[in-house]
């Protein structure tokens, strides 16, 4: 079956073509002026992210094994903290804050945050996360994806899949990725190819092809591909790809 033409730039109701796991800890306490969490992707982990907007935000990262020293600029002020009954290590760095902890059942949690918030308000939403499944939310719906890949990152504005062989990683190469950017600040190139109903971009090298496409709604669809794929493959691809109401514009 062929990829349904773009006739909307918006697919509220279709599910990805392919999963990612889920974010496995629920908040149990909301952060008033953080927005709503979205669970997100990066090298195949899920994390679970607020963004309130500047100076705003926090994530959740959960780690098989103790995680790596925070890389400070400079050397962070720390605090005595517990997570429950869990000994916890709390930094205030010159970024913010980061406390770190080890769960009962082994897992290591570390919830970073802006400096604005109190100790006592990282405190309290550390010791109310639950055991759970948080889905992570996709910014794209896709038709088909090649064979062979898998979920590497996930964000508003991005989803990056990698060879099922190359290990996970938080960037984009040797990957296959869409991005969401502002027309703007997109400068198309290379040739005018098909992309379903709408006009699409073709640069095609040696080893990154990127693929454009105006959606008409100030927003430009860019798929880079560093995975082998042909010039037909990738405009097949492209094609099948739908921004979800949850897609934002990336920039830079």
């Amino acid at each position: 079956m062929a990829p349904p033409a773009p006739s909307s730039t918006v697919d509220a109701a279709a599910a990805p073509a392919t999963e990612a796991p889920p974010f496995p800890f629920a908040p149990g306490r909301s952060l008033p002026g953080y927005g709503e969490p979205v669970a997100e992707l990066s090298a195949g982990t899920p994390s679970l992210r607020y963004d309130g907007g500047p100076d705003r935000w926090l994530t959740v990262a959960v780690f098989a094994e103790r995680p790596a020293a925070q890389p400070w600029e400079a050397a962070p002020k720390t605090f005595p903290a517990a997570v429950r009954d869990r000994k916890a290590a709390l930094e205030l760095g010159p970024n913010g804050f980061a406390l770190t902890w080890q769960e009962a059942g082994g897992r290591w949690l570390r919830v970073e945050a802006d400096r604005k918030l109190t100790h006592d308000t990282l405190l309290g939403f550390a010791a109310a996360l639950t055991p759970g499944a948080v889905p992570v939310v996709w910014p794209f719906t896709f038709a088909a994806v090649p064979p062979g890949l898998v979920p590497d990152v996930v964000s508003r504005s991005a989803v990056s899949f990698r060879p099922v062989g190359v290990p996970p990683s938080h960037g984009f190469t040797g990957k296959l990725t869409v991005l969401l950017s502002p027309t703007a600040e997109v400068t198309p190139g290379g040739s005018p190819v098909a992309v379903g109903a709408r006009t699409g971009w073709l640069s095609a090298g040696e080893v990154t092809s990127t693929l454009t496409v105006d959606l008409g709604d100030g927003r430009t669809l860019a798929v880079q591909s560093q995975t082998g794929l042909g010039e037909a493959e990738l405009v097949a691809f492209a094609a099948g790809v739908r921004p979800t109401a949850h897609a934002v514009v990336g920039h830079g």
